[in-house]
């Protein structure tokens, strides 16, 4: 409970200054149309990334830092252009990754995506061609159930796996080895200044913030250990069974980086 309280008090100091700062921002570079919003510690916003990088869609990029990615994100929760039915997922809508779309000019806001599986579906739809395929319906629409079932397991399985065994690893574990490193990812990523200095001295508050919301213990770990184990073998599984049917060529809509 304490840690609550005191996660409200710094919030309250936080909205504030990343007001001033981060929040609401239209795309300035890179592209007038697509902002994808995301913090430096996750492999959910990796998806996104990738997804982007594999249509070739231009897009600006805006780096936060965990916690602070709320108080930019909410706006564009807020203005309500988000208007697509979001399916069965886990995520908070002011969560990252999050792609904002604008108009032509770049400052007027038309629709937001607020979850990675959400925004790969939106690229899929809209910029696959023969080369560049959808990646759910490309291998046979009536599969896309099943596509999505695994990837769901991939996110809620081994994507929060791998999000225990990197927390506690870092924050007690080895928390003296990754203390530093943790306090300088603003300075190895250029999410602005502010953030950046926040960042540093309040890492180690925050951190153990973070263990003690997300209930991340040593038992967790091993549980993780084991989900990695079992979810690396069924990806080496899934993969060996394409080569397979494919003759050796692996489809790209069945990339394991999902």
């Amino acid at each position: 409970m304490i840690y609550i309280v005191k996660l409200k008090m710094l919030f309250q100091v936080f909205e504030v200054l990343t007001a001033l700062m981060i929040a609401d921002m239209p795309p300035r570079e890179g592209s007038q149309t697509y902002l994808l919003l995301s913090i430096a510690l996750s492999h959910y916003n990796e998806k996104a990334r990738w997804a982007l990088a594999y249509y070739r869609v231009p897009y600006a990029h805006h780096l936060l830092l965990p916690w602070f990615h709320i108080f930019t994100v909410k706006p564009i929760v807020d203005s309500g252009v988000c208007t697509h039915k979001t399916r069965d997922t886990r995520s908070s809508p002011v969560s990252t990754p999050c792609l904002a779309v604008y108009d032509a000019s770049g400052t007027k806001l038309q629709e937001s995506f607020h979850d990675s599986h959400d925004i790969l579906v939106y690229l899929s739809e809209k910029f696959s061609t023969p080369d560049y395929v959808n990646l759910y319906t490309s291998c046979d629409p009536e599969k896309v159930d099943e596509i999505y079932a695994l990837e769901k397991h991939y996110d809620e399985g081994l994507g929060v796996a791998v999000r225990d065994f990197v927390y506690l690893d870092m924050h007690v574990i080895n928390k003296w080895h990754a203390m530093l490193p943790l306090a300088l990812v603003g300075f190895r990523n250029r999410v602005g200044l502010l953030q950046l200095l926040i960042w540093f001295g309040f890492s180690p508050l925050l951190g153990r913030m973070t263990m003690s919301i997300m209930e991340i213990t040593p038992s967790k770990y091993q549980e993780a250990m084991q989900t990695c184990r079992e979810d690396f073998r069924h990806a080496s599984e899934c993969e060996s069974h394409l080569c397979s049917m494919s003759r050796g060529v692996i489809h790209p809509s069945t990339n394991m980086t999902i």
